[in-house]
């Protein structure tokens, strides 16, 4: 599948499986626009207040599911003292909850209620399907595939595309983790390609008020790409292509099961073209749209700047 030689791409709806979607104004803000192709979207749960009951994760995605009544959202509690196994056989029961995140305290946003002892949990641990969540490293990809079955790895839009160059040119490319090397980036296009179903999409789209990102000193860590994600990976892997990093005969197969087939596999759901209510699809055609150089909410009081701003991007629509 030669992406440089093509104007149309049609394809299943992508699933992210690794998205921040916030809480108050910025939630509301952002998540009716936050599809980027995705049927599914699997939300983090580090909100000011985390979410460590099924009781909440259960409000959360009542709340957005309002707000994007077209999406699936799956949801997750956040690894506390407070998550007894009683709480995780109770949300394995919910069919909305999947999964348990792990948070070193204090590395990212809202961590600051994370894990400082990660021994207390590694009987949890061994009984659990594990993800490596935004590999950024090569040897975070070599230390995937020389895990088992029960582990796999995401890789985001924004590490396909960067390198730790662009996050110290621009602080709107500025994450956690961190864009690394050359060889890192091309390792993780490589690995999103390689058909082995060991990595698969998770977009980590982090939005943050643009005040936070430009303030002197404390730049908050995320990039914000979920409206245009699956523009963005493709676009990432047509440029490898273009620049000869991989070669231009990807299998379809490959393409799809990163963004789309391997993470509903992981996690147990339907594929979308198994779906009995839902058939749809996704265009990505060349129109010469351009991602805009930041968004703001109808009442002026939330503004977003995503990454890769004024760059050209496919335009994205639905079909069916």
């Amino acid at each position: 599948m030669d992406l440089t030689s093509l104007t149309t791409i049609d394809l299943p709806p992508t699933a992210d499986f690794h998205c921040h979607l916030r809480e108050g104004a910025m939630m509301e803000f952002v998540t009716p626009i936050t599809t980027g192709g995705c049927d599914t979207i699997f939300v983090m749960p580090n909100l000011e207040k985390p979410i460590v009951s099924v009781a909440q994760a259960l409000a959360y995605h009542q709340e957005l599911s309002r707000l994007a009544p077209n999406v699936r959202f799956l949801m997750s509690l956040y690894l506390h003292p407070d998550v007894t196994t009683d709480e995780i056989e109770l949300a394995a029961k919910t069919n909305i909850i999947f999964g348990v995140k792990l948070y070193p305290a204090g590395v990212t946003t809202n961590s600051h209620h994370g894990v400082r002892d990660i021994k207390q949990y590694y009987p949890v641990f061994a009984a659990m399907q594990k993800i490596l969540e935004h590999v950024s490293t090569k040897d975070g990809v070599d230390a995937v595939k020389q895990c088992g079955p029960n582990v796999r790895g995401t890789i985001t839009a924004h590490h396909l595309w960067g390198t730790i160059e662009d996050a110290e040119r621009d602080v709107f490319n500025f994450c956690k983790p961190i864009m690394k090397t050359y060889e890192d980036r091309l390792a993780l296009i490589r690995a999103a390609i390689d058909g082995s179903s060991k990595f698969f999409f998770g977009s980590d789209s982090a939005p943050h008020p643009i005040h936070s990102k430009t303030e002197k000193g404390r730049a908050a860590a995320g990039c914000f790409t979920q409206p245009w994600c699956t523009s963005l990976v493709i676009g990432a892997f047509e440029r490898a292509m273009s620049l000869g990093w991989i070669r231009k005969d990807v299998p379809r197969e490959a393409i799809e099961g990163f963004l789309s087939r391997y993470g509903r596999i992981f996690y147990k759901i339907a594929q979308p073209d198994q779906e009995p209510t839902s058939k749809r699809s996704i265009r990505l055609e060349r129109k010469g749209e351009r991602i805009p150089k930041s968004i703001k909410s109808s009442d002026g009081t939330v503004e977003v700047v995503p990454f890769r701003r004024d760059e050209e991007v496919m335009t994205l629509t639905w079909l069916n």
